[in-house]
């Protein structure tokens, strides 16, 4: 009879210390985008050296200031200069209704009526 060989048990496997283990692969880290948003000065130190401030009193139209420079809504600002004022009426439509001299450092408030389809400087 061959002898019967009877191995032992395998050794129980040593409780792993995690002091002891291996340390994590290096990452390599992405640059995060930083954005700054644009620099905007208040309205206050918006520079308009030059221009004159047009303002639109009462009703409720389309008013442009036009000279051969170039048009500029109202309300809003323009270079100083003589302007033929064109406004937008509901009865009669589109048309010169007025004209208005600009002058440097002055604003000037527009004023237009549409029962006499007629735009003056107030």
């Amino acid at each position: 009879m061959l002898p019967l060989l009877l191995s032992a048990a395998p050794a129980p496997a040593p409780a792993e210390d995690p002091t002891h283990w291996p340390a994590a692969p290096a990452v390599p880290s992405r640059p995060r985008a930083v954005t700054t948003p644009a620099a905007v000065p208040p309205p206050e130190t918006t520079s308009r050296a030059g221009l004159c401030e047009v303002k639109l009193d009462g009703e409720d139209l389309a008013v442009v200031l036009r000279a051969a420079s170039g048009s500029y809504p109202v309300p809003g600002w323009a270079p100083p200069g003589t302007y033929t004022i064109t406004a937008e009426f509901p009865a009669v439509g589109r048309r010169d209704s007025g004209t208005v001299t600009l002058i440097e450092g002055a604003g000037v408030t527009i004023q237009c009526d549409s029962k006499f389809g007629k735009c003056q400087q107030r």
